[in-house]
């Protein structure tokens, strides 16, 4: 967001929406300055499900710098500390990685692997990432003798004697922080190249830089305290009003004090903010703090924010809700509980699903031991949309829908239909949508909702689809689709219409009604025609294409084929044109064609490795080539994929 943010800053509004394309829109939803930029934008279409809809914010801004890259004739984005990057970021850095033999863009990354366990996020991250062509990793060590010569040189001005250079670097075993540390805290004691210096220099970075604190004035160490609380980055007109018994002028000189001896460095775009240059500052300044003086600091800290930030507190809740969470003794849960609710509910915004379930989660736990009441229904609500978008274990879904339906039943027992009848109406998966709690949900909605209102029409093609999937009772789910087709007909709302036609389907695929799933997904294709709905019509093709594929209508499959790709394209979703490139080797296999039907397949792997319609087709087009190796380890990587969707229910067939 902060480089998309500084580009957009730079440029026209002209050459902006040339870069960004149809994307902008969506970009737009998470960095505010392009809608400043590019007033006009309308808001991109709902999607189906949370998952598409991030898929098209990474494919919105993997375009979005592949067109930079080429207008550029290069691009680096480089990405700092990898280890703190949040889970949403990862799953960015991944997609943007695939995209990147398309464009001009080289993506640095830099992390420290140091406690870098195999359940840290990007430990994951790292194991896609060696799968991809492009990628390399470089492993940076100490630097050498010869090198931390220059090193020394470089930094101090002047040549140094070769023994002075191996004590140097027998301390710090060539660690260029540790060595740059070392220099600059000789040179505030009094010189470098002393014949003591070895027996000066302590054993570690955060022992030298302690030492090097140590010798600033109180005043300055004071103000770093106070800017340490706030956190990496801090404003000097948020430092003024906190550090006590100083002017600003005073404020100031500390903070050149700081800044001649490297502490902190100030941005250069924007005046008056600084940042610390290590995170080992930080943690010095902290062990150097009680618990008690920190907390009352992060309890300055959030209120002179909140008074700050006034009417604009809404856009910085993450922040707010750091500081009350870490003010809790002494100011209470209520703002942290307020904070934590709007963070979650932006995050949501910006698909970072992940990050919205801790928001809701620190509230929650803030709450803990009290009853349910609107704002405990709320943050109910919150996470357990969070998890549905975000579940990978079956207990973690069940956790979801037992969130969602103790949000129902408060709104429902104080009558608040307007805020129970959308809990039903989250795009549920097959697991959630058959889920006893959840089946239960959808009924007593179903009674709240008026006959003819939003709402029904959305619930009965939940209903329809739980009861063909779960209850397998295929004229019940058939009936129920009906009325919801009857209701959006006599509406003339055509976009549920197809999307009823759509959940019908998948109950018909399921059943093994063929013909049915061909007639709906011709009859959706015809709706996405009148609604322009280019994400609907390939979910229809693909019915219509998959069903004539299975009865073996292959002259009618060849005439829906070379569209389903077309439209699929268009579409920009990933996951789409792999099924489309799947669907389209099928039906070349079918026909005996091997050579087009494995060009299709290589084409469909590499839109979705993982997905398992993907590389079934595959496993079966090995085989039947007579390729028994590559055929097994097709096979091995499909196990692998339905084991990592769905744990736990893989059978021996």
């Amino acid at each position: 967001m902060q480089a998309i943010r500084s580009y957009v800053r730079e440029r026209g509004p002209e050459k902006l929406l040339l870069d960004m394309g149809a994307g902008a829109s969506v970009i737009a939803e998470i960095v505010p300055d392009v809608n400043e930029m590019l007033p006009d934008l309308k808001s991109p279409p709902e999607l189906d499900s949370p998952e598409q809809a991030r898929f098209r914010l990474f494919d919105a801004t993997a375009t979005f710098l592949k067109n930079v890259s080429h207008r550029s004739d290069a691009l680096v984005l480089i990405l700092e500390d990898l280890h703190w990057a949040d889970k949403p970021s990862l799953l960015l850095l991944e997609f943007l990685v695939q995209e990147l033999s398309e464009g001009h863009l080289m993506v640095v990354g830099t992390y420290r692997d140091a406690g870098l366990s195999r359940q840290h996020p990007l430990a994951e991250t790292l194991g896609e990432l060696t799968r991809s062509r492009p990628f390399q990793r470089v492993a940076l060590r100490g630097l050498s003798l010869e090198d931390e010569g220059e090193l020394i040189h470089a930094t101090s001005g002047a040549q140094r004697n070769q023994e002075f250079v191996e004590m140097i670097h027998s301390r710090t075993d060539g660690n260029p922080l540790f060595t740059g540390e070392v220099l600059r805290m000789l040179k505030q004691e009094g010189g470098v190249g002393w014949e003591d210096a070895g027996f000066r220099i302590p054993e570690g970075v955060r022992e030298v830089i302690g030492r090097r604190l140590n010798r600033l004035t109180e005043r300055c160490n004071q103000a770093l305290t106070v800017a340490f609380v706030i956190g990496r980055e801090f404003e000097f007109s948020l430092l003024t009003p906190l550090v006590e018994g100083m002017s600003g002028d005073e404020l100031l000189e500390s903070l050149e004090e700081a800044l001649s001896v490297r502490v902190i460095e100030e941005f250069s775009d924007t005046e008056g903010r600084y940042q610390f240059t290590h995170k080992l500052i930080r943690n010095t300044l902290a062990e150097e703090l009680s618990l008690t003086r920190r907390t009352r600091l992060h309890a300055r800290v959030a209120e002179t924010l909140e008074q700050l930030y006034g009417a604009e507190a809404q856009a910085h809740a993450a922040e707010l809700a750091h500081h009350f969470s870490q003010a809790e003794t002494v100011l209470g849960t209520e703002a942290l509980v307020r904070y934590s609710i709007l963070a979650a509910e932006r995050a949501i915004v910006s698909y970072t699903y992940e990050e919205a379930k801790t928001h809701f989660d620190q509230a929650m736990k803030a709450k803990t031991g009290q009853g349910v009441d609107s704002e405990m229904a709320a943050i109910l609500f919150g996470l357990g949309r969070a998890q549905v978008a975000t579940y990978v274990r079956d207990e973690e879904a069940r956790q979801a829908v037992s969130n969602l339906s103790r949000a129902f039943d408060y709104y429902d027992e104080v009558g608040d239909v307007d805020r129970a009848l959308p809990i039903a109406q989250i795009p549920p998966t097959t697991y959630i949508a058959s889920d006893p709690k959840f089946r239960r949900l959808v009924t007593r909605t179903l009674e709240l909702a008026p006959t003819d209102s939003h709402h029904a029409r959305a619930l009965l093609q939940t209903s329809g689809l739980e009861l063909g999937l779960r209850g397998a009772d295929y004229e019940g789910a058939r009936d129920t689709f009906d009325r919801a087709i009857a209701i959006a007909r006599r509406t003339e709302d055509a976009a549920l219409e197809m999307s009823v036609l759509s959940q019908a389907a998948r109950v018909d695929w399921y059943h093994l009604r063929f013909q049915q799933y061909l007639d709906r997904g011709l009859a959706a294709i015809d709706l996405a025609y009148r609604v322009n709905d280019v994400s609907a019509e390939v979910r229809a093709r693909v019915h219509a294409l998959g069903s004539q594929v299975v009865i073996g209508d292959l002259e009618g499959a060849r005439q829906h084929a070379p569209a389903l790709v077309s439209v699929a394209e268009k579409s920009r979703l990933r996951s789409r044109l792999a099924m489309a490139l799947a669907l389209n080797a099928d039906l070349s296999r079918f026909e005996g064609d091997w050579r087009k039907a494995r060009k299709f397949s290589d084409r469909a792997l590499t839109e979705g490795p993982l997905f398992a319609h993907i590389l079934g087709p595959r496993v079966l087009l090995e085989y039947d080539t007579g390729e028994f190796n590559q055929g097994e380890a097709y096979l091995k990587r499909l196990l692998k994929s339905t084991r990592r969707s769905t744990p736990g229910r893989i059978s021996n067939s």
